[in-house]
């Protein structure tokens, strides 16, 4: 559900939640590049990566963060959804929510407001405005990703130069099924060892069983 705030008496999504917002307008690109935010199977620790490689990795968005990075796109985006139709849209599509919502209940209207509020809102809530403006926050986002990407490498490149960075991204350029089949090598590794194990221990077994019989 999308995170909602009173901005000159209408609800809108709150600014932590604007995260892309465009669908209809981007290319076709766009959209795929949105899988890029959606939420991944692996997380950092769960990857092929050294102590030193985590620990830079934190580094980097700690100085991202610190230099405004968050912040200044945070406030773009949100202020690009603010001029795009997107937001009349999800205004629009509110309106009509509640307009609906006082047809079928016309008592909303001498109710107490914070009260009326909050049935109208649960009614919301039950619906698919939220869901479908999260889905057009996150392909709108996808507007921003290169060059905030562009923005955090070149914090890198500062970092450790030019050279040892464009290894770092050459290096780090995979996807899911690249980690997808990593792991799969991995697991299949570390059963051949136990089973190796099994075959050494029943070998060791089956010596000692026969000096005792001897």
């Amino acid at each position: 559900m999308v995170d909602t705030e009173m901005v000159n008496g209408e609800t809108t999504p709150s600014i932590d939640k604007q995260q892309s917002e465009e669908v209809a307008k981007l290319p076709a690109e766009i959209p795929a590049k949105a899988d890029l935010l959606r939420p991944k199977k692996y997380k950092t620790s769960d990857l092929p990566l050294t102590q030193d490689q985590q620990t830079a990795i934190q580094s980097l968005l700690v100085a991202f963060k610190k230099k405004g990075g968050f912040d200044n796109y945070r406030k773009k985006i949100w202020a690009d959804f603010d001029n795009s139709e997107f937001k009349a849209k999800f205004t629009n599509a509110l309106q009509e929510l509640a307009e609906k919502e006082i047809e079928r209940e016309p008592a909303h209207l001498s109710r107490d407001r914070g009260k009326a509020a909050t049935l109208i809102e649960g009614a919301v809530d039950r619906s698919d405005i939220y869901k479908n403006t999260e889905h057009d926050l996150e392909s709108f986002m996808t507007q921003h990703l290169e060059t905030m990407l562009t923005s955090i490498r070149e914090i890198r490149r500062k970092e450790v130069g030019e050279e040892i960075a464009l290894k770092e991204e050459i290096a780090g350029n995979k996807t899911e099924e690249d980690y997808d089949r990593w792991r799969s090598e991995r697991m299949a590794a570390r059963e051949k060892i136990h089973q190796a194990e099994l075959a050494e221990q029943a070998r060791i077994d089956a010596e000692r069983e026969k000096i005792r019989q001897e």
